[in-house]
């Protein structure tokens, strides 16, 4: 008999150290699990957050866009001060005579 051979008596306590062995390994498997599934919905909740932003931003109207057709000094200003829009004088500083 060589010295991995057990006896009749010793195969219970082997497979119950072996059943312990796995289910101590299915355990700490089943706690990895666990810990990656907590990143993955992480990620998950994180782009979900990006996409709604991204498409918020879209539906949006360009605030410069709104700024240069409402305000004709702001064309003008864009325009480096040359523009077709006269300047008003409360937005110029100055009076036209």
């Amino acid at each position: 008999m060589s010295g991995s051979e057990l006896t009749l008596g010793a195969v219970p306590a082997h497979l119950e150290e072996e059943e312990r062995e796995i289910a101590a390994q299915a355990e700490a498997t089943r706690g990895r699990i666990a810990e990656l599934t907590a990143r993955l919905e992480e990620f998950d909740r994180v782009a979900e957050e990006i996409r709604i932003t991204g498409k918020s931003l879209l539906a949006r109207p360009d605030p410069l866009r709104w700024t240069m057709r409402f305000f004709p000094a702001s064309r003008m200003t864009m325009a480096g001060g040359t523009s077709d829009v006269p300047c008003p004088r409360a937005w110029c500083g100055r009076r036209e005579r």
